[in-house]
Formats: C-alpha cells, sequence, structure tokens
C-alpha cells in the first residue's frame, strides 16, 4: 500500500511538473511571437521617423 500511495504521488508530481513545463512552454512561445511584432513595429517606426526627417529637411528656418 505504500508503494502504491508513493507511486501515485509520483505521478501526481510529474504531472504538475508537465504541465508547469508545457504552460511555460505557451509562455515562451507567445513572448518569442510578440517580440518579433515589437521588432517588426520597431523598423516601421524608425523608416517612419526617418522619412520625416528627409522631409523636415527641405524646409529652411529663416
Amino acid at each position: 500500500r505504500e508503494i502504491t500511495a508513493a507511486t501515485r504521488e509520483q505521478q501526481t508530481g510529474t504531472e504538475q511538473v508537465n504541465t508547469s513545463v508545457q504552460e511555460l512552454n505557451n509562455t515562451t512561445q507567445q513572448n518569442a511571437s510578440l517580440s518579433e511584432e515589437v521588432a517588426a513595429s520597431s523598423e516601421e517606426l524608425n523608416a517612419r521617423a526617418k522619412a520625416l526627417t528627409d522631409l523636415i529637411g527641405y524646409f529652411k528656418i529663416k
């Protein structure tokens, strides 16, 4: 009986660890996806800032 109880306890612990690892994996994948989106947005913002800088360069202040 003690061996059976210990085995069940270990199984429960293993399942909890497995669930936690899966959740961590999902979070990591979401983080990677969001990081890619941020990088793309940053590149777009940089391109627009450069275009704005180029447009402003046409004006001269007297």
